[in-house]
């Protein structure tokens, strides 16, 4: 009589088990987040941090130069981003952390210089001055004037210019004159398709820097008589108007070092130039009190500048200045 064999006992398979599985999702997840990343999270998050502000400002729910600043912010990490995301993700450790380094510490000096011009903090010294008064007293250092005025009422619409003139007067040394004007405009805007009707656009606060050598006094010698007698000035501290373009051009030569040892194609060179000029922009010709359309103007003449500008400089300075060909 035939005995029948039992039947051979299959070994299971490694990822049949619980286990097993538990063991390999973990890969999975981890490569799903750094791929995630790498591409949309944070350009999300800064377009989100971006359209929250200017939606809170827009309904008066939060202050305009705080919605200034963080738009400025979302818009630095997104082009920082943007422009130095395929050297962050390098399989060249050294390359990854070399791009870390200078990404942050330019971002950390855009950032600053911009904070630093719409949040002062404390003025030094402030006051409401008018022609023949005695003015206040300045002290020693870099200072940062900003004055402030009014224009008188008038009956007909037409642009006008108001300008005044203050005086330093040095408590030793000849005194010196800054010049300044506020303007008065009118324009069309459009309501849709209702037409259009006119704004009066007002420029009333001027910026100006200083360096004293001893004490002195500030007075303010005329005034336009399109502007009311009195003008507010605050006295700030102040830093030299050349420090932040001489680190900027440094920060923009850096960048291009930085690809054309990378072997990369310019775009963090673009990003870090568009950046500074937006930024010089601002600080030249933005009020001292922050509004968004001084921002959106920045933005528009700093990419104009920038960007031109990086794409010649690529192109004229050959890779093998800074790295030996492979």
């Amino acid at each position: 009589m035939a005995v029948k064999k039992p039947p051979p006992i299959r070994p299971r398979r490694a990822g049949g088990t619980t286990q097993a599985r538990a063991t390999q999702s973990p890969p999975i997840v981890r490569a799903m987040v750094v791929e995630a990343l790498q591409s949309w999270v944070i350009p999300t998050l800064s377009v989100a941090t971006g359209l929250a502000f200017w939606v809170l400002s827009a309904f008066d729910l939060w202050p305009e130069s705080a919605a200034v600043v963080g738009i400025a912010a979302a818009l630095l990490v997104l082009t920082m981003f943007a422009s130095f995301r395929h050297y962050l993700f390098v399989d060249d450790v050294r390359h990854r952390w070399v791009t870390l380094v200078f990404a942050i510490a330019w971002s950390l000096l855009a950032f600053s210089t911009f904070y630093r011009f719409n949040f002062p903090g404390s003025p030094l010294v402030s006051a409401t001055l008018q022609a023949g008064d005695d003015g206040i007293a300045l002290p020693v250092g870099m200072l940062a004037l900003v004055v402030d005025g009014r224009f008188v009422s008038q009956q007909a619409q037409g642009n006008r210019i108001g300008r005044y003139r203050l005086e330093v007067a040095p408590a030793e040394g000849t005194p010196s004159t800054i010049d300044g004007n506020f303007e008065d405009s009118f324009a069309h805007q459009r309501l849709g398709r209702r037409g259009s009707t006119v704004v009066e656009i007002q420029h009333t606060s001027q910026r100006h820097v200083v360096r004293t050598t001893s004490p002195g006094r500030l007075r303010v010698q005329d005034v336009d008589a399109s502007l009311e007698p009195q003008l507010r000035v605050s006295v700030y501290p102040g830093s030299s108007p050349w420090l932040f373009p001489i680190l900027g051009v440094a920060g923009i030569i850096g960048a291009l070092v930085l690809e054309k040892w990378l072997d990369g194609d310019g775009s963090a060179t673009m990003g870090t130039a568009v950046t500074f000029f937006v930024v010089d922009q601002y600080v030249r010709w933005a009020s001292p009190h922050p509004q968004l359309r001084s921002l959106i103007g920045a933005v528009l003449i700093g990419g104009i500048i920038g960007a031109p500008l990086a794409a010649l400089a690529w192109r004229i300075v050959p890779r093998r200045w800074f790295a030996p060909r492979r």
